[in-house]
């Protein structure tokens, strides 16, 4: 029997039975619609993971200010006053954090460092001529746009000469435009008014949906660093936090932009031996993109791999559904296999007629599940409000359709074996 004739047979047999093939290829179409919707849920989360490490630069390393825990619970404990002050304490606010001698330390131990830049940041009310709104503001220098990959919509960015004659300027980030100016009004060169000081607006960031620094660039306020830029400010997130905890926090990041990428451990550890002896209390966070980077990599990797078998679960249910009810179809059709038989079919006719019928459904399904897994991975961002991002993958799609296949061959080659060895006498012998 040639090719195409067992292909046309295979098809016009399929057909017979049309409800029962449709069900028979439903354990196909939903395991490769699975296997394409749950990778490309993986395929966006690790695009979003990345997004946000490479943001921070994997040539940089960042140590960030943090809150000792003896603070935390010293607020925690101290009794709330009668007009909402905290009882017992005094009004000195608590120092601790980065400061300016830390970094001009890092840069005398340090000898790779190729570029540094530190951020202050504090929670402030700010006005416009228009609305008022409480928005992040951060005190920053001018090669933190290059580092963390800013684009201006309009305007210019913070510059040295800002910082050299401590000019008033500021940055607004696309939302806090929005907020303090609404969508159609270009702020440019207007004043704003941040705490009591009165700052120049000179430039616009271009809105983005990435969390460029693992912060919201959308709502920020950009100013010139200065060590005196806020010299008290609250950092807790609670009112009742606001109100016991005063804190004095100098720098609140400091990065470090090292010249070779091979040297990131070292500079790592090296900064890490400093600091346990400078800041006893573990007031600091070192932030390592690059390692963050690798083991997002490989946490990426294990969850395609789980969600994969997961979704490889329903092919496996398909080929066992394929196998089930082609067994069901040698034994309905045994007096025609004992006619082909002897009419000279050879065995190897048989298994070919049978295996071409599998791999017929496979094929259909797999086309079918294809389409429904693209479809059910553009509608998953969608019904959860934009919260997902999915990515669909050429190889995603192939992967499941060849499986789908293999899965056709395999559940196909053991009923199309069990048609072949029936003997002819007992087949037309079968009612």
């Amino acid at each position: 029997m040639e090719l195409w004739e067992a292909i046309k047979l295979g098809i016009e047999n399929i057909f017979l039975h049309k409800l029962r093939s449709f069900l028979t290829m439903l354990g196909i179409v939903f395991g490769v619609a699975a296997v394409i919707s749950m990778l490309s849920i993986g395929s966006g989360a690790k695009e979003e993971a990345l997004q946000q490490i490479q943001t921070l630069g994997v040539n940089n390393i960042w140590i960030k200010s943090l809150q000792p825990t003896e603070v935390k619970e010293e607020a925690e404990k101290t009794p709330t006053g009668s007009e909402g002050q905290p009882s017992g304490t005094t009004t000195k606010p608590a120092k601790w954090g980065l400061t300016i001698k830390d970094l001009k330390h890092l840069k005398t131990i340090v000898p790779n460092i190729k570029n540094t830049i530190v951020l202050k940041e504090f929670r402030e009310n700010i006005w416009s001529s228009r609305k008022k709104a409480e928005l992040q503001v951060i005190g920053t220098e001018p090669d933190y746009k290059k580092i963390i990959g800013l684009k201006l919509a309009s305007g210019r960015f913070i510059c040295r000469i800002d910082l050299e004659e401590n000019k008033k300027v500021c940055i607004l980030g696309a939302e806090a435009k929005k907020l303090l100016f609404g969508p159609y009004l270009q702020p440019l060169n207007q004043p704003l008014r941040i705490g009591n000081d009165y700052f120049n607006i000179v430039g616009i960031i271009e809105e983005t949906s990435i969390f460029k620094g693992m912060r919201n660039i959308n709502r920020v306020v950009y100013v010139p660093f200065s060590p005196d830029l806020k010299k008290v400010a609250s950092t807790s997130p609670t009112e009742q936090e606001k109100q016991v905890t005063e804190v004095e926090v100098e720098v609140s990041e400091i990065c470090l932009q090292v010249s070779d990428i091979g040297l990131i451990g070292e500079t790592d550890r090296i900064i890490n031996n400093s600091f346990k002896k400078s800041h006893p209390r573990g007031d600091y966070e070192v932030i390592v993109p690059y390692e963050l980077l690798e083991q997002s990599r490989r946490t990426q990797w294990i969850f395609n791999i789980v969600m994969g078998s997961i979704a490889g679960i329903s092919l496996l249910v398909g080929g066992i559904g394929i196998m089930n009810i082609m067994l069901a179809t040698v034994t309905e059709r045994t007096r025609e296999i004992g006619i082909r038989r002897a009419l000279g079919a050879r065995r190897r006719d048989i298994i070919k007629q049978f295996l071409v019928e599998t791999l017929v459904l496979s094929l259909i399904g797999g086309i079918i599940g294809i389409g429904l897994g693209i479809a059910g991975a553009k509608g998953i961002p969608l019904l959860a409000g934009g919260e997902y991002k999915t990515i669909i993958s050429f190889y995603s799609a192939l992967a499941s359709f060849s499986i789908s296949l293999l899965i056709g061959i395999i559940f196909g080659l053991y009923p199309a074996y069990k048609a072949a060895n029936i003997s002819p006498m007992e087949a037309l012998r079968y009612e």
